[in-house]
């Protein structure tokens, strides 16, 4: 019996074509990767002519995903606990990290802007899916609680500084 051809991932590919699909398990790295690929697609000189409300809503789904893996791999390295596999919710996430305190002492000067910014990602999706899903289970749009229009460029660097808060929590992976 000849072997079924295979389009998506196919056995050979020239080596300039390879990408690695197996890599550290780490849930920071992943987040890390998520991250780049947010940071790729919507920073201030990725094709700005391109950051159009079409791309902002992929972006921040990255972005919120990024956040969320990052948020449970605090919790795994940091807090040293098992991350919760059921929740989106970024509110939740971070008031567990809060539990223990060398999170919050890491923080630092930052904590406050970081919760409030958490907050504020979480009223835009409180559910983690308003990003991910374009319709919600009975066909109605299912765009976040957001604006009717946003300062890409301020928005950027607000990510980017929870980000790097977050970041500085956890460690380099």
């Amino acid at each position: 019996m000849a072997a079924k051809k295979k389009y998506f991932f196919p056995p050979e590919s020239p080596d300039d074509n390879l990408v690695f699909t197996k890599f550290h398990p780490s849930l920071g790295f992943l987040a890390g990767t998520y991250h780049n690929v947010f940071c790729d697609i919507f920073k201030p000189s990725a094709k700005p002519e391109l950051r159009d409300t079409f791309r902002l809503f992929p972006a921040m789904r990255l972005y919120q995903h990024a956040t969320e893996l990052l948020l449970k791999a605090i919790i795994q390295d940091v807090c040293g606990e098992t991350p919760p596999n059921n929740t989106h919710n970024l509110k939740c996430l971070f008031k567990r990290i809060c539990k223990t305190q060398c999170v919050c002492d890491a923080l630092g000067a930052d904590f406050e802007f970081v919760k409030l910014a958490i907050g504020e990602l979480h009223k835009a999706d409180a559910g983690g899916t308003g990003f991910r899903y374009a319709v919600d289970k009975k066909g109605n749009p299912c765009f976040p609680n957001m604006p009717e229009t946003v300062d890409a460029k301020k928005l950027f660097e607000v990510c980017e500084k929870l980000w790097k808060a977050l970041w500085r929590v956890h460690g380099p992976v």
